[in-house]
C-alpha cells in the first residue's frame, strides 16, 4: 500500500502523506470489459444469410498459448478495424479504451496494493518521506473500510484542528468519500500551504460527525522524539520514531548519542500509529539495537528467498528495550518490532499490529502515471508470517485510541517502563 513500495532507487513500506500518509491502498478498479456475444438462434434478416457468430460456451475451446509478448496484439487489432470500419467509429475514445482495459487487467488480481496512480499521485509516493511535504499531516488507512485517520503529525494542522486517532473521514468539502480510492483523497486532500480542506470525520466511540477546517501546512517530518520518563535517577528513556523517513536514521543516531552521552540506561520505544517508510531507514534504524543478525527475509513469488541483514555499528546494541505497538503499527514499524523480539532484544507491550507484511513495488511508466504491485512477502527472523496477521505483543494491553500518548492514562507506556525498571533491578 503503502510491505515495501520500491520506487526509483528506494523501497517504501506503504503509504501516501496527502498531508496523509495510507497505510493501505485500495486500487481504483472497474469491473471487467464485458463481452456481448449473439447467440447461433438469433432471428436472421429476411433475405440475408446469416454469419456464424460464436458463444460463451465455444470460447472453452479456444487456445489460451500465446505467445510471450503478443498478449494484446488481438486487441489491437480489433481496435484497428473498429476505428478504421465501424459505423460508431466516431465513439471509440482510445484513451477510456485504455483507461478501462487497464483497470479490468488489473482488477483480474486479488492483489490489495495493485494501484495504477495518475501522475499527481505517483509523485505524491516520491515525496512523501523524503522529509518535508505539504498537506495536513496525518496518516490514513483505506484497506479493509472508510478512510480511517491512523495518527495526526504531533503538533501538525491536522492535529491542532482537532483531527484524532481513528477518526474516520466521510467528506472531504461536502463530498463523500465511501467509495473513493486512495488516488481521489490525494487529490481532495493534498493542496497547498495556507488553504483551507473541510472534513467531516466521525471521531471513534462517538456517533455525532463533525466538520472540521484544516488548514494546510508545510509539514517537517520529525520522526524522531526522545524524552526521560519515570524517576529522573533511573535512565528510562521514551523514543517515538513516528515514520522511517529517509531522515530518520540520521535523526535516531543524534538523539541515541545524546542521550548515551548523558547516561541512559535503557529505551522505550514508541511505534504506535507508525505506518511504516523507506525499507533502507527501516533496516539502518533496527540496526542501531540490534548488534547482528537477520531482520527480515523477502519471499518472492517464485519462492526464492532474500535475507536482510543488520550492519555493524549500532549506538544501542546493549541497552535494554521496550517496544509499543498497537493496531495501527503497520510495515516497517511491524519489521523493526519484530526483528527485535525475535532476537531476544525488546518485549512487546500493547496490540496486535495492523498485518502490512507484502513487498509492494512501484514502476513508473512512460505516460507518467506509477503502477504499484505485490512483489514479494516478508518473514521475521523466527519465520513468522505478517501479512494480513500482524504481530501478537508479548504483553497484550488494550486501550482507547483517544487516550494521549505520554499521559497518565497511557497503561501501555506505563507497563514498559515498570517492565524496564525491573530489569535495571
Amino acid at each position: 500500500m503503502f510491505l515495501f513500495l520500491r520506487l526509483f532507487s528506494g523501497r517504501l513500506t506503504q503509504g501516501f502523506i496527502i498531508g496523509i500518509i495510507a497505510v493501505v491502498a485500495a486500487s481504483s478498479l472497474i469491473g471487467p470489459l464485458t463481452l456481448e456475444y449473439r447467440t447461433s438462434d438469433a432471428t436472421p434478416v429476411p433475405g440475408a444469410t446469416p454469419t456464424p457468430v460464436g458463444t460463451l460456451e465455444d470460447l472453452q475451446d479456444v487456445p489460451n498459448d500465446v505467445a510471450p509478448g503478443q498478449e494484446f496484439a488481438i486487441l489491437q487489432e480489433i481496435y484497428n478495424i473498429l476505428r478504421d470500419n465501424s459505423l460508431m467509429q466516431s465513439d471509440l475514445d482510445s484513451r477510456v479504451l485504455q483507461d478501462q482495459t487497464i483497470e479490468s487487467l488489473l482488477s483480474t488480481l486479488d492483489d490489495p496494493y495493485l494501484r495504477y496512480s495518475p501522475p499527481q499521485a505517483h509523485q505524491s509516493q516520491g515525496e512523501q518521506l523524503a522529509g518535508v511535504y505539504e498537506g495536513i499531516g496525518a496518516e490514513v488507512s483505506l484497506r479493509d473500510g472508510p478512510a480511517t485517520i491512523i495518527a495526526p503529525y504531533v503538533g501538525s494542522p491536522a492535529e491542532q484542528a482537532g483531527i484524532r486517532p481513528g477518526d474516520v473521514i466521510l467528506e472531504v468539502e461536502g463530498l463523500p468519500t465511501e467509495d473513493w480510492t486512495l488516488e481521489q483523497l490525494v487529490s481532495n486532500i493534498k493542496g497547498e500551504a495556507g488553504t483551507d480542506v473541510h472534513l467531516l470525520v466521525l471521531h471513534l466511540n462517538e456517533e455525532v460527525p463533525v466538520l472540521i477546517t484544516v488548514t494546510r501546512g508545510v509539514i517537517p517530518i520529525e520522526s524522531v522524539i526522545l524524552t526521560m520518563v519515570g524517576e529522573p535517577d533511573e535512565g528510562i528513556a521514551y523514543l517515538r520514531i513516528s515514520t522511517f523517513s529517509d531522515s530518520t536514521p540520521g535523526q535516531l543516531k543524534t538523539v541515541l548519542q545524546q542521550t548515551i552521552d548523558e547516561g541512559v540506561r535503557a529505551i522505550v520505544i514508541d511505534v504506535r500509529y507508525n505506518p511504516g517508510g523507506f525499507l533502507q531507514a527501516t533496516l539502518d534504524a533496527t540496526s542501531e539495537f540490534l548488534a547482528e543478525g537477520l531482520i527480515l527475509t523477502e519471499v518472492n513469488a517464485d519462492g526464492t528467498e532474500t535475507r536482510l541483514e543488520a550492519s555493524n555499528g549500532g549506538l544501542a546494541t546493549d541497552l535494554p528495550l521496550a517496544i509499543l505497538i498497537n493496531q495501527f503499527s503497520a510495515s516497517g514499524s511491524e519489521v523493526f518490532a519484530g526483528a527485535l523480539a525475535d532476537h531476544g532484544r525488546a518485549r512487546t507491550f500493547g496490540a496486535t499490529t495492523f498485518g502490512k507484511g507484502s513487498v509492494t513495488t512501484s514502476s513508473s511508466l512512460s505516460n507518467g502515471y506509477g503502477l504499484s504491485y505485490t512483489l514479494a512477502q516478508w518473514l521475521t527472523p523466527n519465520g513468522t508470517l505478517i501479512e494480513g496477521e500482524g504481530l501478537e505483543p508479548q504483553v497484550p494491553i488494550e486501550q482507547p485510541h483517544e487516550i494521549p500518548i505520554l499521559s497518565t492514562g497511557d497503561l501501555q507506556l506505563l507497563e514498559a517502563i515498570d517492565y524496564l525498571r525491573e530489569v535495571l533491578g
